[in-house]
């Protein structure tokens, strides 16, 4: 089961150079850059989503580029630049492509692009993961908590770009986030108990909850010394991810059929 586009053999490169397409990079992140999610408010029109994504993108993207460079795993900044811009792109979108196996770069840049493919690209694309939206939820809403503790009597409520964000909308994404913490567990130590080491059974979980491609460890590159129920594990978790969860849960409900 192959889970990583390759784009070495020159589909991938400049001109038969060693030099990643760029304008790849840009076809790929551009789409999956975070429009808000359409509830009642139209926030279709806000700009600045776009632009914070954009910028912290390109600040992963230099972060893992100077990593690269100072360890000496590409010789010349340019170089671990593009690598750098062009794995952080395809790992954000989760659109699978791989010029290099990033899994073997240096000290936490594996597991830091890992955990960028749980944020995800936004709500309406078919990128994996939480969602940028739903992170930004969630990050002001535990912010507006903190506040909260320290002025009780404030009136403090979750806003993006300028508009609240409605109580209905933060409870459903407050039930995304533990249901998939809960789903993310139990898929992790169902693979630990088939025989799958601890890195393996995160970066696999990772991978195809989030449907992003590359893992970790033994599942680097793909899937294809797994065993049949690992397979299988994962095959739920690819399904799990690509629904969201909710609509596979409501499916295997009972209740839903009765109706």
């Amino acid at each position: 089961m192959r889970v990583m586009h390759s784009l070495r053999s020159g589909d991938g490169r400049e001109n038969g150079t060693n030099r990643p397409r760029l304008p790849l990079v840009s076809r790929s992140l551009l789409p999956h850059s975070p429009t808000p999610m359409k509830w009642p408010l139209n926030l279709a029109a806000a700009p600045r989503p776009r632009v914070d994504f954009a910028l912290r993108a390109a600040a992963l993207s230099l972060a893992c580029a100077w990593v690269l460079y100072r360890s000496g795993t590409y010789p010349t900044v340019t170089e671990a630049l593009r690598y750098g811009l062009f794995e952080v792109a395809s790992v954000i979108t989760t659109t699978g492509y791989g010029i290099d196996d990033f899994s073997m770069w240096p000290l936490a840049l594996p597991a830091l692009l890992i955990f960028t493919s749980f944020v995800g690209g936004c709500a309406g694309s078919t990128a994996g993961g939480i969602k940028v939206i739903r992170m930004m939820i969630v990050g002001k809403q535990a912010a507006v908590h903190v506040e909260k503790l320290i002025h009780p009597q404030a009136v403090k409520r979750v806003r993006i770009d300028g508009r609240v964000v409605p109580d209905s909308v933060i409870e459903g994404v407050w039930g995304f986030f533990a249901v998939y913490v809960s789903v993310f567990a139990v898929l992790m130590v169902s693979l630990m108990m088939d025989g799958m080491d601890q890195v393996t059974a995160f970066g696999a979980v990772a991978t195809c909850l989030n449907n992003l491609g590359p893992g970790l460890g033994a599942v680097a590159l793909d899937f294809t010394h797994v065993g049949a129920q690992s397979k299988l594990l994962s095959v739920l978790a690819m399904l799990l991810g690509r629904l969201e969860i909710f609509t596979l849960l409501v499916l295997l409900t009972p209740s839903f059929w009765r109706r």
